[in-house]
């Protein structure tokens, strides 16, 4: 899957998500164009990686 990450520094974070005390701000996009905003620069690793990989593992059946 296809999956874009933005990362919004100081001046470039969305006027409306800005705060004192958020220096950065990361944007991940999937493949369907849903958008997650996350702060935490880790959280918005892991979640790259796994939607990156989410079809190679299908879900096992119950």
């Amino acid at each position: 899957m296809v999956v874009k990450l933005r990362t919004y520094r100081g001046e470039d974070i969305p006027e409306w998500y800005k705060r004192e005390d958020l220096d950065e701000l990361y944007e991940v996009e999937d493949n369907e164009g849903d958008v997650q905003l996350l702060e935490d620069d880790e959280e918005a690793v892991k979640l790259v990686v796994d939607l990156t990989y989410e079809d190679e593992n299908p879900p096992k059946p119950e």
